[in-house]
């Protein structure tokens, strides 16, 4: 830690690189925390208290997530499986629009988004990627 206090703040964002060899021991430090604050606790209320802290932190994650696209990347031998796993538990579960994307005929990638927008009738192009062999 101390070789970051030389540091004065930058105005651009890409400076923040310097901080990433932090994150390891800065995410290994907030685990030991909570472990040994919980194992004060009562195994019932240290198991509560753990999993009420990922709800609420995934949870702050998912808020700042707002305006983000999410896709789903699915291999073709993995397509059935993934529709028998998920039915009945999401309505995109059956991936029943066209993908944004094919690489090749291996991998499919879905804009989650798309599927309303297909169910409404607007067309949905498929951007076919090719790679040549080596």
């Amino acid at each position: 830690m101390a070789a970051y206090l030389p540091y004065v703040p930058f105005t651009d964002g890409w400076y923040a690189r310097f901080m990433l060899p932090a994150v390891p021991a800065l995410v290994i430090l907030m685990v030991t925390v909570m472990e040994r604050g919980a194992s004060r606790l009562p195994a019932r209320a240290g198991l509560a208290v753990l999993t009420a802290a990922t709800i609420v932190l995934g949870g702050c994650w998912l808020e700042r997530a707002d305006g983000l696209t999410f896709y789903l990347a699915v291999e073709a031998w993995e397509l059935d499986a993934f529709r028998l796993r998920f039915r009945g538990r999401s309505p995109a579960a059956d991936l029943d629009w066209p993908p944004r994307a094919t690489l090749g005929n291996v991998v499919f990638l879905y804009d989650l988004a798309d599927r309303d927008r297909c169910l409404a009738g607007e067309r949905i192009p498929t951007e076919i990627i090719t790679w040549g062999i080596r």
